[in-house]
């Protein structure tokens, strides 16, 4: 018994007439371990009178390294269609007039233009991730391991490798694609499309897009490092080659919420399979991750797809007929489902008897058992109830992923096992939210930019209560679900009850972009930073992001930039938070220093007698402070309240030195600069990042002990003296932004005719006989679309 055991297969489909068009190469990250096999399909005629010459591309395929792979669960490189009568995007993945927008460009994929349109038509959760241009800074003087480290995966595009980010020591996967695979301006289009797709998603199974780089020939994707390995071979480490009931329930809620994620944000992903799902860690309660949206696309509300793509083993009867709508992706939960259920795929297609043909044929017609016996009959009928409402050939009668998650198989079996503590929410965590209402909007702000650097272990506790937030899966915090979960669970507390007015009050203070309606999982990470463990790395890579075109200080362009529309929107209000932050901080050139910016992280104040430096970042106080306090006032321009300097409050800054026993350890960046500049450490000590004696706030902190860490460094600077400086604190006035629209669709209605058999393609020639001495071993299925041909030697070789 086992999964996925097909050679290459083919999906034998036909696109109409009116949508048939030259297929790109895009990518995917779709593991498999097979070749590509030569296939050939119906006569060209029949499929497209108007262009009988397709223009052939490469598919998702990958080959087996033995050896060679320290991680399973990557590869790059793979083919996705093109439709551009059909063809919808954000505003980040502008199709308009591509080839005259990249005439110019030195970028072959356009992302100079990328990032221009980001900046109009963007927000925060898009801007944060970081893109460098030819002639940028390359990403081999951030990240070592880029070309020789070790190979998580395989492709034909390319290899995807773990790296190294040099300054801070944190791990990443680089997924590198080589550009002269992409032929055509479809492909080119299909590749700036995932691309802009991955830095929509903020959802935390979705796996995370950081940076993106391009050289003259290849361009290079750094994203969150999953060392878990695919659901594909945790499957086969299960006894019997199949999960339990529960643990199936468990997992398949976790890929619900993805998916209803990405329809609910105008997303279909088109390849949902066991090798598209990634666990972040080994643990066996390991968050599930969905990856690879080299096929995916944008839609809008009531829009049909036509191109002819996915994995065979999944693929849905509408596909194959060749038009469909986003709840093919359900159909694909629905396979997934019975694979971690039995070990085995309900129509075949992954390495059993069947031919491809009669994989096709079982598909069309909806037909599967519920076999073998002595599996399914320890399976309760709500699961199997769960799947045949799946696997509806109608896609009509077919439930969206939001009427899934309401199922009463997931209702019972996702919690089965829960204890009465996994539903009680941490006091602390609260604590924070409350707290995190009286901080000012450029700390809020900086605090959500520091949320997208932490990496998965930092945030795991966190992770737990947002779901017990997430109270109707969608990935997402509504206001009416944090009343409800608050003014339950906050009275048990020891902050006592909270009213609905403060209730709302936390809510409005965590939407950093105040046009949206929901808090995102960033939003909700940024919020509870003091329960998550922060360190240097963070701190440093947090300004890097701000600081996009290295030059060691963030200016008010660069936070309008990050906020893309959303800043356009109240360019007003961000002008006046500006003026406020470079009051704090005394930044006489409108230059947010690395010191500054942990001035700015811990809410202070620098005082007004102090000296601002921008080229060495230094703060010199003409009168020795005896201290920090945390005196708060109300900011006059956005309603809000800041932490401002108190010298009478505290012992001398100097007093909060570390202790000579100490010294000897390896020291942070914060801690060196410290010491360094209290007079307890070398004159000349260089920040080091030893990832055994890195100083990180324990998910128990609350936030006096994170902004006590945070600003170790700014309050160092405050302990010499100077002379004042006369500050403008007014940044120059930008040219005039407009914000776009976004989309965001839902499933609903019948928009598909299936009586129609127009769309099938009939076999012109009988298919030869399976020979006897096939192996059916496991072998993984690849990624394909209606560019492959089908041929009958294909068959052969299956």
């Amino acid at each position: 018994m086992g999964i996925c055991q097909s050679k290459e297969a083919a999906v034998i489909v036909q696109t109409p007439p009116e949508h048939e068009e030259a297929k790109p190469v895009g990518t995917t990250q779709a593991k498999v371990e097979t070749t590509k096999l030569p296939v050939e399909r119906a006569e060209p005629s029949a499929l497209n009178p108007t262009n009988s010459s397709d223009t052939s591309k490469s598919t998702a395929s990958g080959v087996s390294e033995k050896g060679a792979r320290s991680q399973p669960g990557y590869s790059s490189g793979g083919s996705t269609p093109m439709d551009t009568s059909h063809h919808s995007t954000s505003a980040l993945g502008q199709s308009s007039h591509n080839n005259k927008s990249l005439m110019n460009s030195s970028s072959v994929l356009g992302l100079d233009k990328l990032i221009d349109d980001r900046k109009i038509g963007g927000d925060l959760k898009n801007n944060i991730v970081h893109m460098e241009v030819p002639f940028g800074k390359p990403i081999e003087e951030v990240y070592d391991g880029v070309h020789d480290g070790p190979v998580l995966g395989s492709g034909i595009s390319g290899l995807v490798r773990l790296c190294t980010h040099m300054a801070t020591g944190a791990k990443y996967a680089v997924k590198c694609l080589d550009l002269g695979l992409v032929e055509t301006d479809e492909g080119v289009q299909q590749l700036r499309e995932e691309i802009a797709i991955m830095c929509q998603l903020d959802h935390p199974n979705i796996v995370r897009l950081e940076e993106v780089y391009e050289s003259h020939s290849e361009i290079y994707l750094v994203q969150e490092l999953c060392v878990g390995g695919e659901l594909f071979d945790r499957l086969d480490e299960q006894p019997d080659y199949h999960y339990t009931e529960s643990q199936c329930a468990k997992l398949v809620k976790q890929m619900l919420c993805s998916v209803r994620y990405c329809h609910s944000k105008g997303i279909i992903h088109r390849d949902l399979k066991l090798e598209n799902f990634l666990f972040s860690n080994e643990d066996a309660d390991s968050e599930l991750k969905m990856i690879d949206f080299g096929l995916s696309k944008h839609f809008k509300y009531g829009e049909v797809q036509h191109e002819a793509v996915g994995t065979p083993y999944t693929v849905a009867p509408e596909v194959i007929r060749g038009t469909y709508d986003e709840r093919c992706d359900v159909w694909a939960i629905g396979v997934i489902t019975y694979l971690l259920l039995s070990g085995d795929p309900p129509f075949g297609g992954c390495g059993g008897p069947e031919s491809l043909m009669q994989v096709r044929s079982n598909i069309l017609a909806g037909r599967f058992q519920f076999e073998p016996t002595e599996i399914w009959q320890h399976v309760s009928q709500d699961a199997k109830d769960f799947i045949l409402e799946l696997l509806v050939t109608d896609p009509n009668n077919r439930p969206t992923a939001k009427h899934c998650q309401k199922s009463q198989w997931l209702r019972e079996w996702a919690s089965k096992n829960a204890s009465e503590e996994d539903n009680c929410l941490n006091t602390n965590v609260v604590k924070a939210l409350v707290n995190f209402k009286e901080y000012s909007d450029m700390r809020k702000l900086l605090c959500e930019v520091l949320s997208f650097t932490l990496l998965p272990d930092q945030i795991t506790d966190l992770r737990k209560e947002f779901e017990k937030f997430d109270i109707d899966g969608s990935g997402e915090i509504s206001l009416k679900a944090l009343k409800q979960v608050l003014m339950q669970g906050a009275g048990s507390g020891s902050l006592g009850a909270l009213t609905e007015e403060e209730i709302e009050d936390i809510f409005n203070a965590m939407r950093v972009r105040k046009s949206e309606t929901r808090i995102h999982w960033h939003e909700f990470i940024a919020a509870g930073l003091s329960q998550c463990k922060v360190d240097d790395r963070n701190l440093r890579l947090a300004f890097e992001r701000l600081d996009a075109d290295h030059k060691g200080f963030v200016t008010f362009d660069n936070i309008m930039d990050l906020m893309g529309k959303d800043g356009a929107e109240s360019e007003v209000e961000m002008r006046q938070m500006w003026a406020s932050s470079m009051t704090s901080c005394q930044c006489s050139e409108g230059q947010v220093t690395f010191e500054d910016f942990l001035v700015l992280m811990k809410g202070q104040t620098v005082p007004k007698d102090a000296i601002h430096s921008p080229q060495s970042g230094m703060v010199t106080i003409l009168q020795p402070s005896s201290g920090l306090g945390s005196i708060m006032q109300p900011d006059s321009s956005l309603g809000t309240l800041h932490e401002t300097f108190d010298s009478h409050d505290n012992e001398d800054a100097e007093s909060s030195a570390p202790t000579s026993p100490q010294a000897t350890k390896p020291l942070s960046a914060s801690e060196n600069m410290f010491r360094r500049l209290s007079g307890t450490g070398p004159p000349h000590s260089s920040p080091t990042f030893d990832d055994d004696d890195e100083p990180f706030i324990p998910m128990d902190a609350d936030d006096d002990k994170m902004d006590e860490f945070i600003s170790q460094s700014a309050d160092a600077f405050m302990a010499t003296n100077g002379k004042t400086v006369k500050s403008s604190f007014t940044p120059p006035q930008l040219p005039k932004r407009s914000p776009m629209d976004h989309v965001t669709p839902n499933a609903n209605g019948h928009r598909f005719d299936l009586n129609s058999n127009s769309s099938l393609i009939r076999l012109t020639q009988s298919l030869p006989p399976l020979s006897d001495t096939l192996d059916f071993s496991r072998q993984r299925s690849k990624s394909v679309d209606d560019s492959d041909h089908y041929t009958n030697e294909a068959e052969d070789k299956i």
